[in-house]
């Protein structure tokens, strides 16, 4: 959360808890949630697949 809010780009702590259980356990989140595309600015191991 501190290196997002760094870059100015803070999120919802939902959002950080669901990025946190992904990556431990090699998911792939599948959104139209942007605040996952800041999350993955900072972690780049984030996996996640743009809803269509």
């Amino acid at each position: 959360m501190v290196k997002l809010r760094k870059i100015g780009e803070p999120v919802n702590a939902v959002d950080i808890i669901l990025s946190s259980i992904a990556l431990n356990r090699d998911m792939i989140i599948v959104t139209n949630d942007n605040d996952f595309e800041s999350i993955k600015k900072v972690e780049e191991r984030l996996k996640i697949e743009k809803m269509r």
